[in-house]
């Protein structure tokens, strides 16, 4: 599928269904499905996908049901909203059907399997995965149905709340696919997982990290690649972050970018929508919220105590 944002016009009806697809290769993918209420009458379109790695994709609908059938393979039933389902998917043509007279919506992320191999490694992968993660599983699609839990409800507001752009958005989303996964590994396995206090090693790790992201703030890695330059995974280094700093890598990145703008915009360096753009958001908007919650002022530098 093509990246970019789609209208498709509903038969009999003034009105668009939107689609939003977005590649974040190697890691794997995002998109959103939007149909308004009052279109009384099923909804279809057909998606191709050549890229012959298998995908774990997780799709979070709230509004609406979805029905998603690969050629050959037996129907499995409606996906109901609200509500969070897991799909391992293989490459090929898909047919997305939509029952929607009150309106559908959905999100998903999908990561590439060898991606999710790569940086999480087998061993830690729940048994029900395993088949398709060795390439065991011949099935074009194998379907769980999740517990919608509070992890997947942050998870569906984070992607429905979006304020990033270019390099911040990909970056945002590649570490949303992240935490989905885990969610994912996490309710297979039965339960979460404890962290494991921090070792003197570890703790170096995430300080080396911070300082490779801190230094390259305006053109910053993304998260497989700085774990790779550190010497870890993903997951690994998501976890560290969260324990030694209290935030993933992408929110210190984005809240150092902040004190950048703060630092720019104090010296007359940049105007507000220039500050925005550089520290990543799609708005200066988002950039004044962001702004406002980071510093309790705005950027003009009113004291939100005043």
């Amino acid at each position: 599928m093509e990246n970019g944002s789609f209208a498709l016009p509903l038969e009999g009806v003034e009105g668009f269904a939107h689609i939003r697809f977005i590649d974040l290769s190697p890691v794997g993918s995002f998109s959103s499905v939007s149909i308004p209420a009052g279109f009384d009458r099923p909804f279809s379109y057909r998606a191709t996908r050549d890229d012959p790695e298998w995908q774990i994709s997780l799709i979070i609908s709230t509004l609406g049901s979805e029905n998603i059938r690969l050629p050959g393979v037996p129907e499995m039933g409606l996906f109901p909203s609200p509500g969070l389902q897991a799909l391992a998917v293989s490459a090929g043509e898909a047919i997305l059907e939509y029952d929607a007279p009150e309106g559908f919506s959905s999100v998903a992320v999908a990561a590439s399997l060898d991606w999710v191999v790569e940086n999480l490694g087998l061993e830690t992968a729940p048994e029900a995965l395993r088949p398709f993660l060795e390439r065991r599983a011949f099935d074009r699609m194998r379907r769980w149905d999740l517990a919608y839990t509070p992890a997947a409800m942050r998870l569906r507001r984070d992607l429905e709340n979006n304020p990033y752009q270019g390099t911040s958005e990909i970056l945002f989303l590649q570490a949303r696919i992240i935490d989905g996964v885990v969610e994912f590994y996490e309710q297979l396995s039965g339960g979460g997982e404890t962290d494991a206090p921090l070792g003197v090693k570890d703790k170096k790790l995430a300080l080396e990290a911070r300082e490779i992201l801190v230094a390259a703030a305006d053109a910053p890695p993304d998260l497989p690649t700085l774990a790779r330059m550190t010497g870890t995974n993903a997951k690994k280094l998501t976890a560290l972050f969260r324990t030694h700093f209290g935030v993933t890598p992408f929110a210190l990145l984005q809240e150092h970018r902040l004190d950048m703008a703060r630092a720019r915009l104090n010296s007359g360096a940049l105007n507000v929508t220039e500050a925005a753009r550089q520290a990543g958001y799609n708005h200066p908007s988002s950039f004044i919220a962001a702004y406002r919650k980071r510093f309790g002022e705005t950027p003009g530098g009113k004291s939100e105590k005043a």
